[in-house]
């Protein structure tokens, strides 16, 4: 799939993740997909230690930006989802998937948009390193893409959520526009 695609459904999902959640979605987040940046990343490692996780040992995969999509992959909408029990969740967007419960997450609430590692099992932790249930890794958005380094060889993990996710929002939406004629 062409990443131009893949920029217009992150803005869409951006926009329904704030009517959702009622929420503002940061302009530096809203430009970090619409500019390509988020996949631009795509294949790096991160320089930073998240909870089970050494440094470089994971290659990130651009994860469409929203809880509900995560919920129909591989979390739980009871947790993740509008009316789920990890209420900060609203404020939070998913980035870059880790593995199958685990995401680089995007701090919405807070000036610098804070990036930090979410994991499924963990969203009722607080302190040591925790906010709201998720790990903080770096103070913004800009801090955790200079974090960022190509590891040659392969990563311990290579997430497995490829094109396909995208491709069948793609078509979700091909189907809408062809029910709303």
């Amino acid at each position: 799939m062409e990443t131009e695609t893949k920029q217009r459904l992150a803005a869409e999902l951006l926009e329904q993740h704030g009517e959702s959640f009622d929420v503002d979605i940061p302009k530096a987040l809203a430009a970090f997909f619409a500019s390509g940046g988020a996949f631009n990343c795509e294949g790096k490692c991160a320089k930073l230690s998240v909870p089970g996780w050494q440094p470089g040992t994971f290659r990130l995969v651009v994860a469409p930006p929203s809880w509900e999509v995560a919920s129909e992959i591989n979390v739980d909408d009871a947790i993740v989802g509008e009316d789920g029990e990890w209420e900060a969740a609203r404020n939070f967007v998913p980035l870059f998937n880790v593995d199958e419960s685990s995401y680089i997450v995007a701090k919405i609430d807070e000036p610098g948009v804070p990036v930090g590692f979410f994991n499924e099992e963990a969203f009722r932790e607080d302190g040591k390193g925790y906010k709201n249930g998720v790990f903080m890794i770096a103070k913004s958005l800009a801090d955790f893409r200079e974090s960022l380094v190509d590891v040659a060889g392969e990563a311990d993990f290579e997430c497995e959520i490829e094109d396909e996710i995208w491709d069948e929002l793609d078509d979700d939406e091909d189907d809408d526009d062809e029910e709303d004629d």
